[in-house]
């Protein structure tokens, strides 16, 4: 729905806003703890299906822009519920893929809660939300409404 409501950039902008709060969250906890701390990334694919490959393009873009301008604030990127086709593919394609890539990013399938708690070095998932296994309380998200562009554009 944000791409069909023209929210592309609008949702880029809440994306580079969250990252900045977390940058300044990891500063603080750094400080506070005399050590760098970083964040960890955990991406829920479900639902993702060679439909949604069109949109590539458009998530590319975004990545891009965290990593130019945010390298140091991501510490691992764990992707999880990610079709057979694509968890398949990624392990074919691992041994190719640079060390510090497949230190930092991990695409895992249905059964992922073992190897996502080891990759995004966690030791439980009470910070996760519910739907992921965790305790968390977190709003369900749901899909962009039909219109919900010109109402925020109004």
């Amino acid at each position: 729905g944000i791409i069909r409501e023209n929210l592309v950039d609008v949702m880029t902008r809440a994306a580079v806003a969250h990252i900045e709060d977390v940058l300044q969250a990891s500063r603080a906890a750094s400080l506070q703890q005399r050590k760098l701390v970083r964040a960890r990334l955990i991406v829920d694919s479900n639902g993702f299906g060679l439909g949604n490959l069109r949109f590539l393009p458009t998530a590319r873009k975004v990545i891009s822009i965290l990593q130019d301008f945010f390298p140091e604030v991501v510490s691992t990127v764990t992707v999880i519920r990610v079709p057979w086709a694509a968890a398949k593919g990624y392990d074919i394609l691992r041994p190719f893929i640079p060390k510090l890539i497949q230190q930092k990013a991990c695409l895992l399938g249905q059964d992922y809660r073992e190897k996502m708690l080891a990759h995004a070095r966690l030791d439980n998932c009470s910070q996760l939300p519910s739907f992921l296994g965790g305790d968390a309380h977190i709003s369900d998200v749901e899909a962009v409404p039909l219109g919900a562009g010109d109402r925020l554009r109004s």
